[in-house]
Order: structure tokens, then C-alpha cells, then sequence
């Protein structure tokens, strides 16, 4: 029975998800401005970064700070192997999901050991430490016209190393959908992806490990190589998202390092739900909206941010995909209590 209503929870969230995707893929149709566009691209990226981090942070309870490095780290592996090395951009976008999982494994085997806020702690300094080395890296690695570039591109960040071409192949007016599609495509299979290790006893393993890890110890889970695996499996759609970052912005810098970027991303799947399937889906569309309206305050900006996810926080703890699968629960719930208590009606005896 339980096999039975996983199968029937993946194949109605994947419909969903490809009727969702069907909708997106006809929405520059209808005549978007550009910068529409644009913004529904960014929505895609930080939204494929954030369903893999919901699958670590959520489903296996693990407290990770550290998937926005791994995504800064595809976008910086993209960008540094198509400027250093003679290949096509496209390949080096292929090649920062390798990348992206060596770092992602790094971050599990040095937390192997660690529990809970260690975790956190941990994987934050190492994104601190990484936005430093690229921050302090002075040292001139290359000229390019009478200007000097250090190896990481420093404080101003690595610019000049390409992009898909979309303006050659789709022609100026229609460039930003070859990046709008791409984001897309990327956020669709990364959904699917782990939709499919959720539903899966990957996912099984993971919830028990969250839930209750003296019990899966019990129960023959290795908590060890679920971590790595769950680390692993993460990294591949993340490193990808920020590769695709790299091509759209056509430059990365130690913002993606950030503690600012970190905090909306973390919002975005706390508003949406932690550990819910459309979580990350949900909170990414309402922090993207709630982020367009606030620019108008300023240097209010974040901190309107902030609030909305504290008052998140404190009312809806569960995010608004919990609260909705609450509210439903419970009109369930009453219908079958209400059919119930019904008398039965029928010829007296």
C-alpha cells in the first residue's frame, strides 16, 4: 500500500510538473518585455539551486549553509575552464557538474562527523573562506590590454569568457529566450531528478535518517554513505544552475558568494517549506514577487525581506506548501468524520 502511494505521489507531482513546465515553455509567446524574461530566468536558476538544497536540508535533515557555494563554484568552474582552456562554452557548462559534485562530496566528507548548528557552522565558513580568497586574490595571472587580471578575476570578478551564442542562433531580438529555456530545461530535470530520489528508497533512507537517526541506524541505514550520497546527487543540477548563471550574466563575481544571496535562497524554500516537494517552487515565486515590489524601498530592501520570512517563521513555520497540505488534511479529515457519524439510512426492523 505505502509503494503504492509513492507511486501515485510522484506520477501526480510529475504531471504536474510537466503541465507547469508546458505553461512556461508558452509564456514568452504571449509577448513578455524582456526584462520579464529576464526575471523568470533568474527565478529558474535560484530555483533549481533551491530544490537541491530543499533535498539536502529538507528531506535528509542535514543543516547545510553551503549549497550556494556549490553553486558559485559551477558558475566559477564555467566560466574560469571556458576562458583558460580552448574549449566551446557549452562544454565547459557540461563540465561544472563534476566540479560542482567534487566540492559538494569535499563539504560532506569534513562534516562526516558533525550533527545539527556544527554542520551549518561549518559549511558557512567554508563559503566565507571562499568569497575571501577571491576577494584578496591581487595577483596578476594574465594581461589583457594593459590591464591586469588576477586568476579568479578578484573583487571585479572573470568577464569575457563567452556565452551560448543564443544572439548567432535565435538573432538579436529573441537572445534572451535561448537563456530563458536553458534555465528552464535545467530547473525541469532537476526537479524531476529529485522528485525521483524523494519518491525512491534513497528517499525513504533520508526522511528516516532526518526523522529519527537512532532508528534508521537500527534499521541498517549507514548514515555515512547517505550523507555523501545525498550531498552528491544535489550537486549535479546546482553546479549546472550556475553555469547557466554564468552564460546569462556573462560575468560572475564574489557577489554569488555573498551572505545576502545565501539568506534569500534560504528564505525562499523556508517561506515555500522546507522539506515539501513544491516547496522551493512556491517560495522562490513568492520571494522573486515580494523582491520586485520591495525595490522600491531602498535599502529597505532586505530588511522587508527578512521580516516576511520571520513573520513566515513564526505564524507558518511548515511554509505555505505545509499550511496548504494542513488545510487540506484537515477538510479531509472532517469529510471522513462528517460521512462518518451519517446515519444509515433504510427500512426500519
Amino acid at each position: 500500500m505505502a509503494e503504492a502511494a509513492t507511486g501515485t505521489s510522484f506520477g501526480r507531482n510529475a504531471l504536474l510538473a510537466v503541465v507547469l513546465t508546458a505553461c512556461a515553455v508558452a509564456f514568452p509567446f504571449f509577448g513578455p518585455s524582456n526584462y520579464v524574461i529576464g526575471q523568470f530566468t533568474l527565478l529558474f536558476i535560484w530555483v533549481s539551486v533551491v530544490v537541491q538544497w530543499n533535498l539536502v536540508f529538507g528531506f535528509a535533515g542535514i543543516m547545510t549553509l553551503g549549497q550556494v557555494a556549490t553553486f558559485a563554484v559551477g558558475a566559477y568552474a564555467t566560466a574560469m575552464i571556458a576562458l583558460y582552456l580552448p574549449v566551446p562554452f557549452w562544454l565547459a557548462l557540461l563540465l561544472s557538474a563534476p566540479v560542482a559534485v567534487l566540492f559538494n562530496l569535499f563539504l560532506g566528507l569534513i562534516t562526516l562527523r558533525m550533527r545539527g548548528d556544527y554542520v551549518a557552522i561549518v559549511t558557512l565558513a567554508v563559503a566565507v573562506l571562499l568569497s575571501a580568497i577571491v576577494v584578496n586574490d591581487t595577483n596578476c595571472f594574465r594581461m589583457e590590454q594593459m590591464t591586469c587580471y588576477p586568476f579568479t578575476g578578484g573583487s571585479r570578478g572573470l568577464v569575457k569568457y563567452g556565452d551560448m551564442g543564443w544572439k548567432d542562433i535565435l538573432g538579436f531580438k529573441y537572445r534572451y529566450l535561448g537563456d530563458y529555456y536553458l534555465a528552464l530545461t535545467v530547473l525541469f530535470f532537476g526537479f524531476i531528478f529529485a522528485l525521483v530520489v524523494i519518491s525512491g528508497p534513497y528517499g525513504l533512507a533520508f526522511r528516516a535518517i532526518r526523522d529519527n537517526e537512532s532508528y534508521a541506524r537500527a534499521r541498517g541505514v549507514a548514515f555515512r554513505k547517505y550523507q555523501l550520497m545525498v550531498f552528491a546527487l544535489s550537486a549535479v543540477a546546482c553546479g549546472l544552475a550556475g553555469g547557466v548563471y554564468a552564460g546569462y550574466l556573462k560575468t560572475v563575481g564574489s557577489t554569488l558568494l555573498d551572505i545576502n544571496l545565501l539568506i534569500f535562497l534560504l528564505s525562499m524554500m523556508i517561506v515555500g517549506g522546507r522539506g515539501t516537494v513544491w516547496g522551493p517552487v512556491i517560495g522562490g515565486a513568492v520571494l522573486m514577487y515580494a523582491d520586485s515590489v520591495l525595490q522600491s524601498l531602498g535599502g529597505w530592501r532586505t530588511g522587508g525581506l527578512a521580516l516576511v520570512t520571520i513573520l513566515f517563521i513564526l505564524f507558518y513555520p511548515g511554509g505555505i506548501a505545509g499550511a496548504v497540505g494542513s488545510l487540506f488534511g484537515h477538510l479531509k479529515a472532517k469529510m471522513v468524520s462528517s460521512e462518518k457519524k451519517e446515519p444509515q439510512r433504510g427500512l426500519l426492523p
